[in-house]
């Protein structure tokens, strides 16, 4: 029995009792039917505060832990759960599919994250998470090799973001996109952005501040890239561009005046 049948059969055995006595003294009170309706109502928002507070609040809790930790194991456990809770809603089953494809990431299988992108935003629901969906999918094409669909998919998403958080992630993407396509400038430009509208956390700093350093690289400004880099290792050395940014030091102090690429 999983989590959430087991809180659904708990539910079960405080409320059908409840209502029941409740059904009853209505009854034997000769209740008027608004009096019923208000009873009706009062167990409808207890039962619905209790799912809450039971069920969602401490999902989304270790979502957005999963997420900032960059774990995806947890991540994929917790989408497993949410597809046992919620199996037939067509809105949840974007959201899974979406974050299958953010798991992916984490595990830098950029290739399939490619794949479960595409088929995530094919669907018919996804047009209200379309920014963040395309997002994504610039993301795993740049990391894929596929630099100028992904600057292409990347300002998509930038002009369909609505909300700061997702300005910001599209922003960064671009930025690592630039970056990676050896043009600092507009790196730097599009990381500068991001910050500005909203830092996030440690981990997404960590990835900022990796791209940052290689832009700076790419412009020979070897000390700000060092800066960067020691800044990314800093705020999450345990994120996977936290550890690219120790491991690029270390070949820097070894290396110091190899040229990147």
């Amino acid at each position: 029995m999983t989590r959430y049948q087991k809180t659904v059969f708990t539910s079960l055995l405080v409320f059908l009792p409840a209502g029941i006595a409740v059904a009853i003294w209505f009854q034997v009170a000769r209740a008027s039917s608004s009096l019923l309706v208000a009873g009706v109502i009062v167990i409808c928002v207890v039962a619905f505060a209790i799912n809450q507070a039971v069920l969602v609040v401490p999902l989304r809790r270790r979502f957005a832990t999963a997420v900032e930790r960059q774990d995806a194991d947890a991540l994929d456990a917790i989408l497993d759960e949410t597809m046992a809770m919620w199996p037939s809603n067509a809105k949840m089953r974007v959201f899974v599919d979406a974050n299958r494809a953010v798991a992916l990431m984490f595990r830098e299988r950029w290739d399939e994250a490619v794949v479960q992108a595409r088929s995530t935003l094919a669907r018919p629901n996804a047009r209200t998470h379309e920014a963040l969906l395309l997002n994504n999918l610039a993301w795993a094409l740049a990391h894929a090799g596929a630099l100028e669909e992904a600057a292409t998919v990347g300002q998509r998403a930038l002009a369909a973001a609505t909300s700061e958080q997702v300005r910001a992630s599209a922003n960064g993407t671009l930025g690592a996109v630039y970056a990676l396509r050896s043009d600092g400038d507009r790196a730097l430009e599009y990381l500068d952005a991001a910050d500005a509208i909203n830092r996030g956390d440690a981990a997404i700093q960590a990835t900022r501040q990796y791209y940052r350093g290689v832009a700076f690289r790419l412009k020979a400004r070897n000390a700000d890239a060092i800066r960067a880099f020691e800044a990314a290792s800093a705020a999450a050395p345990t994120s996977p561009f936290g550890r690219r940014s120790s491991s690029v030091l270390a070949n820097l102090a070894a290396f110091p005046h190899r040229r990147p690429g």
